[in-house]
């Protein structure tokens, strides 16, 4: 499945049992990153969808740090992986945050999930609609 949108946020994720729980070093290489991608920059978290990078794999170069000076720059971002559906989430309700549980629950319009993410791109130009000018997360170049 692939996705196109743009970063609202990125951040690194502590121990979860996916992730071999607390079998493992508390250390960000071993947890997932939790990203929410929305339609359009400056949408609100509520109308987007969450995507994960997990520690399996994933380049070092991805990283919370990285994906937020994408969002930052407000360059499309596409990202390729399988859908999940995670029920140990809430989504949004009339465009507000539902507060569960887990202090952590990022805002999201749905429970499906791009998770893992096999690759992420970003597009420098800002414009990718010929489905040309893609470039890997870990080769874009800063402003």
């Amino acid at each position: 499945m692939a996705l196109s949108g743009f970063v609202k946020v990125a951040r690194q994720e502590g121990a979860e049992s996916v992730d071999c729980g607390r079998n493992v070093p508390n250390d960000p290489a071993y947890h997932d990153i939790h990203i929410s991608i929305v339609q359009n920059p400056g949408d609100a978290g509520c109308s987007g969808v969450v995507v994960e990078m997990i520690p399996h794999h994933r380049p070092t170069a991805w990283t919370p740090d990285l994906l937020n000076e994408v969002g930052t720059a407000r360059l499309p971002v596409r990202m390729t992986g399988q859908l999940m559906f995670d029920s140990s989430h809430t989504p949004c309700m009339t465009g507000s945050p539902v507060r569960s549980s887990s202090a952590s629950d990022p805002a999201r319009a749905s429970l499906w999930e791009i998770h893992p993410i096999y690759k992420f791109e970003v597009c420098p130009q800002g414009d990718c609609t010929s489905d040309t000018g893609w470039v890997p997360l870990e080769a874009w170049k800063r402003p």
